[in-house]
């Protein structure tokens, strides 16, 4: 091993490098199942109980909430 290749980075780098990954595929997706633009003005950040990072449409999620008002 050539110790020069290396280099250092945080897990996430290294994480979001590999093709492998999820945190890969899905930070590479730009838009949403219904084909809303993921867009800092359309896009809902949140972390899990158990601290994963999630994305979610404000569009969707607004058109999911006034759906279930509704009912």
């Amino acid at each position: 091993m050539n110790p020069t290749h290396l280099e250092a980075v945080t897990q996430r780098q290294n994480l979001l490098r590999s093709r492998h990954t999820m945190p890969h595929h899905n930070a590479a997706k730009t838009h949403c199942r219904q084909g809303h633009e993921y867009t800092p003005q359309n896009t809902y950040s949140r972390r899990t109980p158990k601290g994963y990072a999630r994305r979610e449409c404000k569009t969707c999620r607004r058109e999911r909430l006034s759906s279930k008002a509704a009912q």
